[in-house]
């Protein structure tokens, strides 16, 4: 995997983002905006390091998704945004994509998420025969089963790089992997793929 950069803040904070982790708009040493997640206090920063653990899965996985960087975000540059942080390690940023948003309670006030990603996959999935989708899961296992064997070879290389900074213990954190790529998960996560696709297929 390659090196994850590491950028600097070089003007004050733009935006202060009013969701959970409360993110921030930053505008970063390589000339590009940056949406950050920072620690909010100096203990532990385990939903940091989950966040970035995932953004490298899907890097490994080739998921579609936003690059992402290491960033200091400089004292002087945090300016009126008054929320708790602690600047003893570096945030998390993702590249920003200008109109895209994410789907939330706050951005989807009408339905639950848990519902709309079910209509969003329902609508898809009635595109297709049944027997094609059957033809195209037994497609995605070969590729299902590479993802997991190459994560498994670098879960090592991603614990490493969550910053010392952060607190974790990183013994912890590849054990758990390990759990997660264990034979007996892994095939059960499958299974329930293909009840959730068996449960959705049109039969009209």
């Amino acid at each position: 995997m390659a090196p994850i950069p590491i950028l600097d803040s070089i003007k004050a904070i733009e935006k202060l983002y009013d969701t959970g982790e409360r993110p921030v708009l930053v505008a970063c040493s390589d000339k590009n905006w940056y949406i950050c997640k920072y620690m909010r206090s100096s203990t532990r920063a385990f939903k940091l390091a989950s966040e970035l653990i995932g953004a490298q899965f899907a890097s490994v996985w080739k998921i579609n998704s936003p690059k992402y960087a290491f960033v200091k975000i400089k004292q002087e540059h945090w300016g009126h945004v008054l929320t708790p942080r602690s600047l003893s390690g570096p945030a998390l940023g993702y590249y920003f994509l200008e109109g895209v948003a994410d789907i939330t309670p706050s951005t989807s006030r009408y339905v639950t998420q848990k519902k709309r990603y079910a209509e969003i996959f329902h609508h898809l999935i009635q595109k297709y025969t049944s027997d094609s989708i059957w033809k195209l899961a037994e497609e995605l296992k070969p590729h299902y089963n590479h993802c997991v064997n190459e994560s498994c070879m670098l879960t090592d290389q991603i614990v490493d790089s969550i910053p010392q900074e952060w607190n974790i213990h990183k013994d912890v954190i590849t054990e758990k992997l390990q759990q997660l790529f264990q034979r007996e998960w892994v095939e059960n996560v499958w299974s329930n793929f293909l009840i959730c696709v068996n449960d959705n297929i049109s039969h009209e």
